[in-house]
Parts: C-alpha cells; structure tokens; sequence
C-alpha cells in the first residue's frame, strides 16, 4: 500500500468538497481529494442540480421555438424525442466535469477514485479499482453530501 501525506484530504467533490479543496490550495496547502465516482463533481452535477438545470434549459429553448411568432413564419413547429433532449444535459454534464477537472489539475490538487474509509484520526485508506492507498493530512474534511 503506499502511503502519501497532505496537509488536507477532501473526502467528495461536489461543491462544498471542491470549494474546500480550491480554499485550502490558495491558501498553500497540499490538498488531495477522494472521490467514489470515477469523475469529479459529485451528485450535483452528475444527478442533481445541473442534469435538471440542463433538461429544464433544453425544454424551454424547444417550447421557446416552438411558440415564438418570430419561428412560425420559418416553419413549423419541431418535436425532439427525450433520448436526444437526454443526450444534450449529458454533454452539458461532461463539460462540467471537463471544466472541473482543470480546476483540480490548475490547483495541483492530487485526486483519488476509490472508496475511503477512515483508518485513524489522520489517515484514509482509499480502496480504488486496481489498488489502495493511505492518505495522510493533518485535517480531513468530509464533504459527501
């Protein structure tokens, strides 16, 4: 198992974990944040706030087309099925994830995927899919949801 030491470790990436992590690196810290998923962003943006802000967003720019007086003198009216309103919050999602992952790698915050568990007061052992790791801080935020 290897062993890393950090002055913080930030278990989750949603927004509370993400602004934890970017407060503790300006302010000179090395940071490490786990997360259980195999992206970043936490249930905000993979279940939560941006999917629905994403569908809410495609549906109305559809309903917004599709009754302007503007539009009717160009056509008729368009119908899109749910798969491909579906499959545009997906891009949105991975922009997001894309955009994070920068802020993370501008940061030079270290992430780990895996699940972690608490071994002492001052360390984690993160169980990833190919190995487990121990992580070391002198604080250790939880910030899961």
């Amino acid at each position: 198992m290897a062993v890393y030491n950090y002055d913080v470790v930030i278990l989750g990436s949603g927004p509370a974990g993400e602004g934890a992590a970017m407060n503790a690196a300006k302010a000179g810290r090395k940071v490490a944040v786990v997360e259980s998923r195999g992206v970043l962003g936490g249930n905000s943006t993979h279940l939560g706030t941006i999917p629905s802000k994403a569908l809410r967003h495609s549906v109305r720019q559809i309903l917004r087309f599709n009754t302007s007086a503007m539009f009717r003198q160009i056509g008729e009216p368009r119908w899109f099925s749910f798969p491909d309103v579906l499959k545009n919050a997906e891009s949105v999602i991975e922009r997001q994830v894309a955009s994070r992952t920068g802020y993370y790698a501008r940061n030079r915050i270290d992430v780990y995927f895996g699940t972690a568990s608490f071994a002492d007061e001052h360390s984690v052992d993160v169980v990833g899919p190919s190995r487990v790791e121990k992580l070391v801080a002198n604080e250790i935020i939880i910030a899961t949801g």
